[in-house]
């Protein structure tokens, strides 16, 4: 019940249904989060790591929680085994509301150790030019991208909206469609 910036970042772009497209799946932690707040949001998530993307699918379909709304949540997300370089290449226009983007921080939050594990198993990659522009042609509203605030993303693409406090740790940056 309370605010989370990650909801409030997916508010500004998206009408009561919608779909989005995580181009970052990792453990799916985020993509839960979006479709407990919005059950009727069709998310998509593509992890281009083969052994995290099968534990991910595995756990988003077998997973049961205690909260009956939770579990639900889980299997309301499509896990795709691929990379965003190439799914959005090939993807019509306007084929989700939102593309979400959660890259490994370029200065890792080192309150955060849970992803310690996962560094070196993970496929990293950057945003740049091509990406931006083939996700705003997927993205039928626009773009959100997770990261530290001051991070060079946000500084060769300053965002429409920064969401996440000025003391946050980490900001969505909200990235609109009709302002670009």
């Amino acid at each position: 019940g309370e605010q989370d910036h990650l909801v409030e970042a997916v508010k500004i772009e998206s009408p009561k249904q919608f779909s989005i497209l995580d181009c970052t799946l990792g453990l799916a932690s985020d993509s839960i989060i979006m479709t407990y707040a919005y059950p009727e949001a069709r998310i998509t998530g593509l992890e281009a790591a083969l052994p995290l993307w099968y534990i991910t699918k595995y756990g988003l379909q077998h997973f049961v929680h205690d909260n009956k709304e939770v579990t639900n949540a889980l299997r309301r997300i499509e896990a795709i085994h691929g990379n965003y370089i190439d799914y959005l290449a090939q993807a019509d226009n306007d084929s989700f509301e939102v593309d979400y983007f959660d890259p490994m921080f370029e200065v890792p939050v080192e309150e955060s150790p849970q992803f310690k594990p996962l560094r070196g198993h993970t496929v990293e990659s950057h945003i740049d030019d091509i990406i931006m522009s083939q996700a705003m042609c997927v993205a039928r509203y626009g773009v959100i991208i997770k990261e530290r605030p001051f991070s060079s993303v946000f500084q060769k693409y300053p965002p429409h909206q920064l969401v996440g406090g000025k003391y946050s740790r980490i900001g969505y940056g909200v990235y609109m469609k009709e302002l670009m």
